[in-house]
């Protein structure tokens, strides 16, 4: 007798992506803001260097604007200084007053990572170029005692994780099988006087039913006797 064959085999795979982040905050305190206007278009202030995901970052702050049109403007940004480099970072920008701690509105990052290079040198910084008008700065609580506080958050993307998970599974496995509980704990005993009591009632019946053909045998043979006993006569 051959062996019944084996079901086949599926096999089932899965895999995840994850981002890997690092993330970093720097503040970047101005003090002595009206020395520094007038400083002209184009010219800016770096702070110190500071490290996020491996690379070198620094914020720029241009007190007259980075471009012509900006002129009236404050412009803040990142900038990567990590030689020939190339990555990708959102970023936060926004200011605080020293004194209480409350936040300016937050200049919004973008929506997907923009890519930072040192390849080419326009495109190793980004960020706001019209910031807020220097106006509005200068009558606003986030200038205090002439200073200004700069604060910079920064989430650098490091790679791409992916992780594989495999599933072996059987097909034509054999299905669970589900177990009612009992309507009590004595059903069992139930079940087994229910038994007894159809065995009775089968005996019974069975028991009419030899003595019904007894008695009708019997009756068969008197009437065969009496009938031989005319004849003989």
């Amino acid at each position: 007798m051959e062996e019944p064959q084996k079901p086949p085999i599926a096999r089932t795979t899965a895999s995840t992506c994850a981002a890997e982040t690092a993330r970093g905050t720097h503040a970047f305190k101005i003090a002595g803001y009206k020395l520094h206007k007038g400083l002209g278009v184009g010219n800016f202030i770096r702070s110190a260097s500071f490290a996020v995901g491996g690379y070198r970052w620094c914020v720029r702050y241009y007190p007259d604007g980075s471009h012509r049109r900006d002129q009236g403007y404050v412009s803040i940004g990142v900038e990567l200084q990590s030689p020939r480099s190339e990555v990708r970072a959102l970023y936060d920008l926004w200011l605080t007053n020293p004194a209480t701690g409350a936040s300016s509105p937050v200049f919004s990052r973008p929506s997907s990572f923009p890519a930072f290079s040192t390849f080419k040198p326009d495109q190793n910084f980004r960020g706001s170029n019209q910031f807020m008008k220097r106006e509005l700065l200068e009558a606003s609580p986030y200038l205090q005692d002439d200073c200004l506080v700069i604060h910079c958050d920064l989430t650098v993307l490091k790679g791409i994780r992916v992780e594989e998970e495999e599933t072996t599974m059987g097909m034509g496995m054999a299905s669970e099988i589900q177990v009612p509980p009992s309507d009590s704990p004595d059903s069992f005993g139930k079940l087994v006087e229910e038994k007894k009591r159809a065995d009775v009632v089968a005996f019974m019946r069975l028991r009419a039913r030899f003595f019904s053909d007894l008695r009708i045998k019997n009756a068969a043979r008197t009437r065969g006797g009496r009938e031989r006993e005319s004849e003989d006569r």
